[in-house]
């Protein structure tokens, strides 16, 4: 018994402390060794503690002064990485590291004159260098932050910017030039180079970075479009669905017709073809959500010799996506933000009669073919003009005469803009289109979104309308038409 003891004393004398006798006594002797021994760094080891890489420290440490040092303060520390000597790499500047310290110098943004978040702004430099065109490029927030990691909020003062792009703007280096605006979420905005800067010939700006800053800025494209997924996962889906589609010979001939029959038609037919040859993959999304792809952009009739995993294709259509969607605006929520007072029991009345008006196949009315095409454009460009405008128009009477609160939803909502209804109606249709290719996705089914639409096997067909169509239901309340079938949903009671 004795013997445990006098080991547990050795492992760890501490917790023998409260009990009397001599092993507390033991204890605390052997206690004062290790303080004085080993608690206490030497100057040595003092300065190698100092200067050790910043990869080595982890939340906080402390120095032989007692006090606390952050992951932040070491980033003032020389530039090395695990020991790794740091790399010189030469980018396109507009500035040398020595002016850029002056520049933030003369601000006051001391927090931001490391080394290390000094390389950081230039890289961001760099990168919208790279990707100007037309004097513009576009910078969001996730984007910079790839390049220098924001500000904690204990470092600098209240006035000190937290983000390099916000460092970068405050030095009139970059100046916006228009506010990214997505329904209801941002996005990237639009800069341009500020002036003396503008005018400034583009230098090379040798610098001295970590392994981890020169792995980051050599992967960029890579980290970018990996952020890009995991802030929008449909991307990854789109890409992935995209790598299974190819082009038959006799799709080609097809483009190459195109040259004659269509030459308007045939730059974006090219452009798709080109685009699953280099097997890119390349997707953009724009502020409302809509996933773009060439092949959305391809003409129609291209579209049916595209084949995936090798099988024939077909186009599953929401018909009527914004009027099948219009219910949404009696939500709580958006009638809440508009500043609308409405008793929730008429609101609902209202919403159950507008439905029904959608669901009977007749908002657009009876008639010829050409007829209803005529008031089905005529309501859909409704969505988009001014308030009293469309109040005038015989198809927005049709849908909202005896429906107050809907009237005054159309009204509030298009205060500001005439165009704002109609962003919300495709942010509200690219969230269930997305919705829908990420359903799919989980399933092993390939989708490709164009606008309110499915792009799919022939033989998923029936598992694409069924999605579809079940997400309109559940988020609008409405049995849509989806691939010219009614879905079978439950009738609201």
């Amino acid at each position: 018994m004795t013997t445990g003891l006098v080991a547990a004393s050795m492992m760890a004398p501490l917790l023998l402390l409260p009990q009397g006798g001599l092993l507390a006594e033991a204890a605390y002797l052997k206690a004062s060794f290790y303080a004085e021994h080993y608690g206490r760094p030497s100057a040595a080891r003092t300065e190698m503690l100092e200067n050790r890489p910043q990869a080595g420290l982890v939340g906080k440490s402390t120095t032989s002064e007692g006090q606390k040092s952050t992951t932040s303060e070491a980033n003032n520390r020389p530039p090395n990485h695990r020991g790794m000597p740091a790399k010189g790499l030469t980018v396109l500047g507009l500035m040398s590291p020595r002016e850029l310290e002056a520049m933030l110098s003369k601000r006051g943004w001391s927090a931001w004159s490391s080394e290390k978040r000094m390389s950081g702004l230039l890289l961001l430099i760099a990168d919208a260098l790279e990707r100007e065109k037309s004097g513009r490029f576009t910078v969001s927030k996730d984007r910079s932050r790839a390049f220098c990691s924001a500000l904690r909020k204990i470092d600098g003062d209240a006035d000190t910017p937290r983000d390099g792009l916000s460092v970068l703007m405050g030095l009139r280096v970059f100046v916006r030039e228009s506010v990214g605006r997505c329904y209801p979420r941002a996005c990237a905005s639009e800069f341009r180079i500020g002036e003396p800067y503008a005018s400034r010939p583009r230098c090379q700006v040798p610098l001295k970075l970590t392994a981890a800053q020169a792995e980051k800025w050599e992967k960029r494209l890579e980290r970018v479009r990996l952020a890009y997924e995991r802030k929008t996962p449909v991307i990854a889906a789109v890409r992935w669905s995209a790598s299974r589609v190819t082009l038959p010979g006799e799709g080609a001939k097809a483009i190459l017709r195109l040259r004659t029959t269509e030459p308007d038609s045939f730059p974006s037919a090219e452009r798709c073809a080109k685009w699953l040859d280099e097997r890119s993959q390349r997707v953009a999304v724009n502020g409302m959500g809509t996933v773009h792809t060439p092949i959305g952009q391809c003409p129609r009739i291209i579209r049916p010799f595209l084949l995936i995993d090798g099988e024939e294709v077909t186009e599953v259509d929401i018909s009527a996506a914004h009027v099948a969607l219009l219910p949404r605006i009696y939500e709580p929520a958006f009638l809440a933000n508009l500043g609308i007072d409405y008793d929730w029991l008429d609101a609902e009345r209202e919403k159950r009669s507008m439905i029904a008006v959608i669901e009977s196949g007749d908002v657009y009315g009876g008639g010829t073919p050409e007829e209803r095409k005529r008031r089905k454009k005529e309501t859909l460009t409704s969505l988009n003009m001014d308030a009293r405008v469309q109040m005038a128009m015989a198809a927005s009477r049709f849908l909202l005469d005896g429906r107050p609160i809907a009237s005054a939803a159309m009204r509030a909502v298009k205060r500001k803009s005439h165009r704002d209804l109609s962003h919300w109606l495709q942010r509200w249709t690219s969230d269930i289109v997305n919705a829908s290719v990420l359903a799919l996705y989980e399933q092993g089914i390939p989708s490709i979104p164009i606008t309110d639409c499915l792009l799919v096997r022939k033989r998923d067909e029936d598992i694409a309308r069924d999605e579809l169509a079940f997400r309109i239901f559940d988020s609008a309340g409405v049995r849509a038409m989806v691939g010219e079938i009614r879905y079978a949903a439950p009738c609201l009671t």
